[in-house]
């Protein structure tokens, strides 16, 4: 491993899914999120990930979110809806006297 990959602020980072890495960079400061873009830019080119990263700093810079204490997602929920999937909202309705269940999915999660 290079030494600019041992400096990162998650040491694992290079092995974080897409839809786990909203949360495990939820308790980052916006200058580590930075870090991890910089060298996704670099290293890995994966532009979903380069996405969540770029949305968790404006966040960060607008203050619309802050670091939290590593467990789970902070208050502004999905970082731009990436890595989370869509919201999915469950009915249930009568068909034929039978109980059937329908979804409706909102893509983006709003």
């Amino acid at each position: 491993m290079s030494r600019e990959h041992d400096e990162l602020p998650l040491p694992d980072y290079d092995h974080v899914l897409v839809g786990h890495l909203p949360s495990r960079i939820a308790s980052l400061e916006q200058a580590d999120v930075e870090k991890l873009l910089e060298y996704e830019k670099t290293h890995g080119r994966r532009m979903p990930v380069q996405l969540v990263l770029q949305r968790r700093i404006e966040a960060l810079k607008s203050g619309a979110a802050k670091p939290t204490d590593g467990v789970g997602d902070d208050a502004s929920g999905s970082v731009g809806g990436v890595g989370h999937g869509s919201k999915v909202h469950g009915t249930s309705r009568k068909a034929g006297g039978a109980s059937r269940s329908t979804l409706k999915v909102n893509p983006g999660g709003r």
